[in-house]
């Protein structure tokens, strides 16, 4: 499994289409789990997605994301988590346990629909089915 997010400063970024980076991290067999942060080199929906797709990215985690990103990110089967701005690593980390649930429809409200938190510090308590 790949798991991808939005990233800056080491937590999700609030908007997939200005995202600086993606912190990508690859879940081997033996649930070892190897990151990298690549930079965006893209412009447009289209080459941002191209991006994820050759990382081979199954899953993505993001604060904000419009309509047609997340039509296109769907149609090449990459499941997307949207609406969480924690830490990068403690959400990649919630999303393993089970704890994040599947966007099924574009969050896009200026960046104030990032309240899910995935650590602690929000009112779940870590478990963010709660509180998304």
């Amino acid at each position: 499994m790949i798991i991808a997010t939005t990233y800056k400063d080491e937590k999700v970024y609030e908007h997939f289409g200005h995202t600086p980076h993606f912190k990508i991290y690859k879940v081997n067999d033996d649930n070892t789990i190897e990151m990298k942060v690549i930079d965006n080199e893209g412009h447009g929906h289209t080459a941002m997605a191209q991006v994820l797709i050759d990382e081979g990215v199954d899953k993505l985690i993001c604060c904000d994301i419009g309509l047609a990103a997340f039509k296109l990110l769907e149609e090449h089967n990459i499941e997307i988590y949207a609406g969480y701005s924690d830490y990068a690593d403690v959400c990649a980390i919630a999303l393993l346990k089970g704890n994040l649930i599947r966007a099924t429809e574009a969050v896009c409200e200026d960046n104030e629909g990032c309240g899910g938190s995935c650590g602690d510090d929000c009112d779940c308590g870590g478990d963010c089915s709660s509180c998304h």
